[in-house]
Formats: C-alpha cells, structure tokens, sequence
C-alpha cells in the first residue's frame, strides 16, 4: 500500500518533468527564430552589401529572414493544438474567453509599450498619418488597412497575420463543430492540406498578377494594394499549416517512434532540408522559387519541431541556452529593430561592421544590445501580464508549451 502511494506521488513528478522538458524544446526554437531575424536584419543593416562574405553565406543570409516563418511553424502547433484535440475527441471546445484574455495580454502590452516608444521618439513632430499608423498597430489591424503594414515597425506585419490567426483558430472550430460533432483526424489532415493549396494558389495567383514577389520576399513591395492581398491570412496561412499538421498527428496519437528514437536525426534533417531549400529557391529563382522556398522551408521547420517535441535526452548547453532566449524571444523580436537603428546612428555611419569579422561582430553586438530591453520586457510587462491574466481568468498561470504539448490528455483548467 505504500509502495502504491508512492508511486502515486512519484508519477505526476514525472509527467511534469516530461512536460518541461519537451517545453524547453520548444522554447529553444523560439530563441533560435528570434536569433534568425535579429541577424537578418543585423547583416541588412549593419554589414556592407559589398563585403565578400565567407563562401555559402549568400544563400544562408537570406534563408535567416526565414525565422518569422519558424515562429508560424510554432505558432500552428500551439495554438491550434488544444482546439484540434477536442474536436477530435469530441469534447467541449476550449472556452474563448481565457483563451482571448491570455492571447491579448500576451502580445499586447509588451507591443504597446515599443509604440510607446516610437510615440516618444516621434516627440511634437507628429501628423495624422503618424496617428493612424499608432492606432492600426495598436489594434493589429496594420496588415487590414492601405499603406499601415510596416509603417513603424517593419517586423510589426507578422504581429498582425498572427492575431489574425489567434482570431481564426476558435473561429473555424466553432464553425466545423455546428456542422459535424465528431470529426476525425484524416479529415482534419485533409482539411489543412486543402487550407495549404488554397493558401499557395491566394499567394501566388495575386503574386504574378500583380508582378510582384512572392510571400515573404513581398513584405516590403512598392504596390501597397499589393500587401492587402499577399501580407494577409489568406494568403499567409500556408505557413502555418505544417504545424498544424503537426498538432493532428500528436492529437491523433501518432507516437513519432522514429523520432522518439532519432530526436537529434530529425532535427538534423529538418535543418538539411532548409539549406537544401537555399539552393533550390536560388536554381529555381522568380516567383516559383520564392513560393517552392517558402513551402519547402515549412516542411523542414516541422520536421524540426518533431525531433524537439520528441526530446528526451538531458537537455546541454546549448538548448538550455537557446531556451532561455526563447523566454525572452517575444522583446527580441519587438526591440531588435529599434536597437539595430540605434547602433547604426551611433556608429555615426551606414553599414559600419565590415572585414571578414563583419558577419559575427554585427550579429553578437546586436543581440548583445537587445537582451536587455528583452529582458526588461518579460520582467517588467510579459510576466507580470501572464500573472494578470490568469488572475482574470481564475485559472493558474501557464504559457502555451507546457500546456500544448501534452494534447491528447491536459486537464481543462490548463487551456491556454
């Protein structure tokens, strides 16, 4: 009997432990995605376009903008994960409410609070168009309306696709629960396939009609009527279909056996694949290359997040560091921009890390530059926030990992 008990008390320890270990995977990919766009732009910003870089790092430079993308990856599997699972288990929907009031006090605030500081950068010198830039971005709605996508914040685009998406998620279950209470998993499969296409064919249909970039080559394009069109959910959904896609599998009680067994393998194929995707996007070139890179690039992030939701070895250095950037990877992203322009003007000149170091110091002065405004963030306005918002809702604080990750059986008190 009392062998029982302890094992009894021995097993929620465990499963907690399980948890955060797979969590940490995760946050680890949240750091690296925020790392990739910070040296994006670092390398953009900071780095002569003249340099002779070290051979290979003209097809890797580009593919680094690709974060944003890995962050969509996450994002379909997290957010979407918990409404997926009760739809296939029949159960009741996570309620919106929590849901709204955690998804908002999690990227609100801490977004406002750098509009805030644009606000104050800006001083007197303000005219209407600076005003309604603030307003539209402070509502998510820069992506919605005509010349507000990178109006202040060029990085701000992916905030709105993504609270659009946070909007779209519990819309669409509620909608495929009135119309069928019971919904399988290769239904769902089938679903989000058909979702992606449609997504790919919205993208490239506006992309070659308008002669523009395709996807995530358009976030900047002279046409502005253009971004309504391309720089939206419709036409972004694509990338977050594979973690969708993910998300159905763990639901669905798809083990990962073989990469449970290879998680390192699996993350070392996704990796190969998204350089691979480098080459082929600069073979290929134009529109269809851009469209072929982004999809391919979808893939090998997913592949990823398998072998990191599939992690059961002792984390290292290396993840543990790497997660730890993932905590903090939200002001990373917000800051980072703000902080680039910032050395740029006290280097007093354009593009002033050059030479063979050029690459490695502008990419470590950069993060180095923006931990503190991310640590600040999390400390003073994200943690805090997340306390607040579980406090509204009377549930204990829980960020979306920890919770997401264990699908098939998270009481409901832990939805996100």
């Amino acid at each position: 009997m009392q062998a029982e008990s302890v094992r009894a008390a021995v097993a929620p320890r465990r499963i907690r432990a399980v948890r955060a270990q797979k969590s940490l995977g995760v946050e680890a990919l949240r750091g690296i995605a925020a790392v990739m766009v910070l040296s994006a732009h670092a390398l953009s910003l900071l780095v002569p376009v003249s340099d002779a870089d070290v051979p290979g790092w003209a097809l890797v430079h580009p593919q680094l903008s690709s974060g944003f993308q890995l962050f969509f990856v996450v994002s379909g599997f997290l957010i979407a994960g918990p409404f997926l699972r009760d739809l296939i288990g029949s159960n009741p929907l996570p309620s919106v409410w929590p849901y709204a009031v955690r998804r908002l006090l999690r990227i609100g605030p801490a977004f406002w609070v750098v509009l805030l500081a644009f606000a104050i950068v800006i001083g007197g010198a303000w005219s209407a168009d600076d005003w309604i830039a603030i307003i539209t971005h402070a509502t998510f709605t820069q992506d919605l309306v005509l010349h507000q996508s990178g109006a202040i914040l060029p990085v701000a685009w992916t905030l709105g696709i993504e609270a659009l998406f946070y909007v779209f998620v519990p819309a669409a279950a509620f909608v495929i629960r009135r119309h069928s209470q019971t919904v399988t998993a290769a239904q769902l499969e089938l679903w989000i396939c058909v979702a992606w296409a449609l997504s790919v064919a919205w993208e490239l249909g506006f992309s070659l009609a308008f002669h523009a970039p395709y996807g995530s080559q358009a976030v900047s394009p002279r046409d502005d009527t253009l971004k309504l069109f391309t720089i939206s959910l419709p036409g972004m959904f694509c990338l977050f279909c594979p973690g969708l896609l993910v998300a159905v599998w763990r639901v669905s009680g798809r083990n990962f056996d073989g990469a449970r067994r290879h998680p390192g393998a699996t993350v070392l194929a996704g990796c190969g694949l998204w350089l691979i995707t480098a080459f082929a996007e600069s073979a290929i070139g134009g529109t269809f290359g851009a469209c072929l890179g982004d999809q391919l690039r979808g893939v090998a992030f997913a592949a990823v997040l398998v072998g990191a939701i599939s992690w059961q070895r002792a984390p290292g250095l290396v993840l543990r560091s790497a997660a730890g950037l993932g905590v903090v990877s939200y002001g990373i992203y917000l800051w980072h921009w703000l902080v680039i322009h910032g050395i740029e003007i006290a280097a007093g000149k354009p593009a002033p890390f050059g030479g063979a170091l050029g690459t490695p110091t502008a990419v470590g002065i950069s993060l180095l530059a923006t931990l503190p405004f991310a640590l600040i963030s999390w400390y003073i306005v994200e943690s805090p926030c997340q306390r607040l918002a579980a406090a509204i809702v009377h549930r204990p604080p829980a960020d979306v990992p920890a919770v997401a990750l264990d699908l098939r059986s998270p009481p409901p008190a832990a939805m996100p």
